[in-house]
């Protein structure tokens, strides 16, 4: 099986076979003057459009790549992208506790169906406005002295992919969790 960044060499190298073909064809047929342009013109904003994503993003393949093929998304230490990063907070378990049990409650699309604060354990599930679909998430907080971990998990029920939903699941709880423990 190939891998994302060839399949994507791949693709910029058929824009710029057609960039090529459009040039040669240009002058050559008078009638097909104006279409080719229009081609050439479109074909040549792709090319730079994908450029651009490379340089300004260029995690983009290996996110995309596993937003179409993966549908969980989880923390740790060493995660792969930043915002995946276990949290750490200079508070007490149950004050993370508390602040977390209720961001969860506010984040639109999220329903709370369990929370204990004895094993530090939330469960939330989102749904989608569209076509109902489910994700599960489970946050969980261990607490030692006055420090306390966060770590989050999110998976979809159904799919194969999820579209990098999981990962902004995680995302936006965790970020706002870092505004409410400032």
């Amino acid at each position: 099986m190939e891998s994302l960044e060839a399949k994507v060499l791949a693709m910029i190298g058929a824009i710029i076979l057609l960039l090529l073909a459009a040039l040669v064809m240009l002058p050559w047929r008078k009638r097909l003057r104006r279409p080719l342009r229009g081609v050439l013109v479109v074909t040549g904003l792709l090319a730079l459009i994908v450029v651009g994503i490379f340089i300004v993003a260029p995690q983009f393949p290996r996110r995309f790549g596993l937003a179409m093929t993966t549908n969980t998304a989880q923390t740790s230490e060493a995660p792969e992208f930043p915002e995946l990063k276990t949290r750490v907070y200079n508070a007490p378990l149950p004050v993370v506790f508390a602040r977390a049990a209720a961001l969860a409650a506010e984040i639109p699309k999220w329903a709370v169906e369990s929370q204990d604060a004895e094993s530090g354990v939330i469960k939330v599930v989102w749904t989608s406005t569209l076509r109902g679909f489910k994700d599960d998430i489970t946050i969980t907080i261990r607490g030692e002295g006055e420090t306390t971990q966060v770590d989050a998990h999110s998976a979809s029920r159904e799919g194969k992919g999820d579209i990098g939903m999981n990962r902004h699941h995680l995302k936006t709880f965790l970020e706002a969790l870092d505004e409410k423990m400032k």
